[in-house]
């Protein structure tokens, strides 16, 4: 839908420069080019640049066409040309250009980014447990960046001990012929920080191994996991949490069970022991949190936005923060990543004041906000620009003042804007010409004094904030010398 949208965009944005085109002198060459940038994500996708030309024959080149393609590669007259990116599978952002030339008239220049992967590195297992003769395990090391690995004991050793992507990392201990067990820390180091690995080595005798063990943590969603023993004495197993609960409460030498965790609707992180016993010493013990559904970023920025708009002395309808995120008013949730998100906050009309705090930009899954017909002050933040999934926003009917974020220029798949009757002041930024999927914007009633003339320039944009009242100012403020 974007595509199209933003093709619908740029065709329109033709149509008007093509009529601009024919009140100029009808034997004047001319070249024009729009958009001058265009930022891509990391995944292979295309959209298309317009080219506005008169008694002119030009070509189109792309200065890295292993990645960057351009189609058609020359012609005469307006066209539309198809730029195609391929995904990018590094970590590093990567960039182009776009030269669109046409005789001695000067060169139209697209400037193209693209986005790279995500760095990540994780580990599958953060313990391990080894019997008194057993020689080795492995883990799986997930990663696009490179990385070594190392043991603080000469017992336990490593291979291999470097690497730059995903591998099988395997641990190989040496027989323990002590009564007393052993320990080691394996660490993975890399540029985003260190993982580790909690190594046990049992004692000769008894033997009873567990994997995994030691911390999990896990996601609000319920689900079922497997345990493995390895053991030669009988052992028994207890959780003390109901909300955990174990396959079998006991067995006998090698063997596998399984624990399962419920769905925590709370509001608070909960906690878990599950422990093996066997023989008269041996035991292990496997520690769960579980987190709450929505209790991380999301949570944390709405509590702090309930509290700097004043919600335990002045809303209408308060929030219990005892209470699960989903039931307080006004929110609107959708799960990302297993992980329940904000979508929509919703609280118009409900007697918030104080100001809107830069933990805003925490939300990253919003796709609306809308606190209209407040009594909000302060300046809107500029972390405003982190919500890049952000369709509507309507803070109209304020009292916020200051300038309009600059950032708001990221939110590109802005359509509704509801800016009104607030006291923003200076200029409309450069930025908002980023602004082209806009159905709609609303900035009267405010103390604007003038508009970017990189907006301007901007055909769709600039009319969708001509007609949004940009002349219906506070008396004294006119922000254009066409303004009535």
């Amino acid at each position: 839908m974007k595509k199209i949208i933003t093709s619908i965009i740029i065709v329109f944005t033709l149509s008007s420069l093509i009529i601009v085109s024919c009140e100029n002198d009808k034997n004047t060459p001319e070249l024009l080019v729009f958009p001058d940038s265009i930022p891509f994500t990391q995944e292979a996708t295309s959209t298309t640049i317009a080219i506005l030309s008169a008694h002119v024959e030009w070509t189109v080149t792309s200065s890295d066409p292993s990645w960057c393609t351009v189609d058609p590669t020359s012609g005469t007259g307006h066209a539309n040309i198809t730029v195609e990116v391929s995904a990018n599978t590094t970590t590093a952002i990567r960039s182009a250009t776009i030269t669109v030339a046409g005789g001695s008239l000067p060169n139209g220049i697209v400037a193209i980014t693209q986005t790279g992967e995500e760095k990540v590195l994780t580990i599958s297992e953060n313990s391990l447990s080894f019997g008194a003769t057993e020689p080795s395990q492995t883990i799986t090391i997930t990663a696009n960046v490179p990385w070594t690995a190392a043991s603080d004991q000469s017992w336990c050793t490593l291979s291999p001990e470097s690497g730059n992507g995903s591998a099988v990392l395997s641990i190989t201990t040496t027989d323990n012929t002590s009564a007393a067990s052993l320990s080691a820390i394996v660490t993975v180091s890399s540029e985003l920080g260190d993982e580790t690995i909690a190594i046990t080595k049992r004692g000769a005798g008894e033997e009873l191994i567990v994997s995994p063990v030691g911390a999990l943590e896990l996601s609000a969603m319920g689900l079922t996991k497997e345990i493995t023993v390895t053991a030669n004495l009988p052992w028994t197993v207890v959780s003390n949490q109901s909300w955990c609960t174990v396959s079998s409460a006991s067995g006998s030498g090698n063997g596998t069970l399984t624990f399962t965790t419920t769905n925590n609707t709370t509001a608070d992180v909960r906690t878990a022991t599950i422990v093996i016993a066997g023989g008269a010493t041996s035991s292990e013990t496997i520690t769960i949190t579980q987190w709450p559904y929505g209790r991380t970023s999301d949570s944390l920025a709405l509590v702090t936005l309930y509290h700097a708009t004043n919600g335990p002395t002045s809303w209408n309808t308060k929030w219990n923060l005892a209470n699960p995120v989903t039931t307080w008013a006004g929110l609107e949730w959708w799960t990302q990543g297993g992980e329940l998100r904000a979508g929509r906050v919703q609280l118009w009309t409900n007697n918030l004041s104080g100001s809107i705090p830069p933990e805003i930009g925490n939300l990253t899954g919003l796709v609306r906000f809308a606190v209209q017909s407040n009594t909000i002050g302060g300046t809107l933040p500029q972390e405003i620009g982190l919500l890049t999934n952000l369709v509507d926003l309507m803070v109209a009917e304020n009292n916020i003042d200051g300038p309009f974020p600059y950032s708001i220029g990221n939110l590109i798949d802005l359509t509704t804007v509801y800016m009104d009757k607030n006291n923003f002041t200076g200029i409309i930024p450069a930025s908002f010409a980023n602004l082209i999927n806009l159905n709609v914007i609303t900035i009267n009633g405010n103390r604007i004094e003038g508009v970017a003339q990189e907006v301007i320039d901007v055909p769709y944009v600039w009319d969708k904030i001509w007609n949004g009242g940009l002349c219906n100012q506070q008396p004294g403020y006119t922000p254009h010398p066409d303004c009535p």
